[in-house]
């Protein structure tokens, strides 16, 4: 029998105030609100060839989650975190600007790695949250 008084941990260790169901459903609505505002930016270009391919693999990268992650045996949780904080990690640095990423005159360099860096603190905080 498990002890549920309140001072007491769970035999896990861990002590959540969150539902086991809440953190996913608020996971996968941060992924398709962050899909959506990159989306958003990608369409802000200037109309041509660039922004036509941009928003062709930018269409075509859940559906590449989901077969990756399959194609690995690994769950699709880790895959949404990790695409989740990447999506926002790119509007908070690029300002909802996906197109300076490419930009060579404006450091682009620089900004990849940041965003590299926020994205690898966001999944890494997202899961120590999940898990």
């Amino acid at each position: 029998m498990v002890d549920v008084r309140p001072d007491r941990r769970p035999p896990g260790g861990r002590v959540s105030a969150l539902s086991p169901a809440l953190v996913p459903t608020t996971l996968w609505l941060c992924a398709v609100a962050g899909w959506v505002v990159v989306a958003a930016g990608l369409w802000r270009w200037p109309a041509g060839t660039r922004r036509k391919a941009a928003l062709t693999v930018h269409a075509l990268t859940p559906p590449g989650l989901v077969l990756f992650c399959a194609s690995l045996g690994q769950g699709l949780l880790y895959g949404i975190a990790t695409a989740t904080a990447g999506w926002w990690a790119l509007a908070a640095l690029t300002r909802l600007r996906p197109a300076r990423l490419l930009d060579p005159a404006g450091g682009a360099g620089g900004l990849l790695a940041a965003w590299l860096g926020v994205t690898v603190t966001m999944t890494y905080a997202t899961l120590r949250l999940l898990f």
